[in-house]
């Protein structure tokens, strides 16, 4: 999971309204009472882990991308120009988060 700067983005007026609908602050609360409950690790990278700017197979950074914007958003498929990987955003983002090897442990396992 991705700590989210959940003031930050209800600070963005074109943000805002969805963050509200969406109830981050619950789900990330009912994720670690069920991750809890079932015995799983949850693990939190940092807000500034690049999960969507990395190549999952390579590693490379690709900061020609993506540049910090809400067009950002628009685009669901990450190219990397070493690579040559084309895949999903999102899915690349899951990968590059589970492969994380900086982050804090918020439910802990036996």
């Amino acid at each position: 999971m991705e700590k989210l700067n959940i003031k930050g983005m209800k600070a963005n007026p074109k943000l805002a309204p969805s963050i509200q609908k969406l109830g981050l602050a619950y789900f990330k609360t009912w994720l670690t009472w069920q991750c809890l409950k079932h015995g799983i690790e949850l693990r939190e990278v940092s807000t500034w882990y690049p999960s969507t700017k990395l190549c999952s197979t390579c590693g490379t950074y690709n900061r020609a991308q993506f540049h910090g914007t809400m067009a950002d958003l628009a685009v669901r498929q990450f190219n990397c120009p070493h690579c040559g990987l084309s895949i999903d955003r999102d899915v690349n983002a899951a990968i590059n988060l589970q492969q994380a090897t900086d982050y804090t442990v918020l439910t802990a396992t036996e």
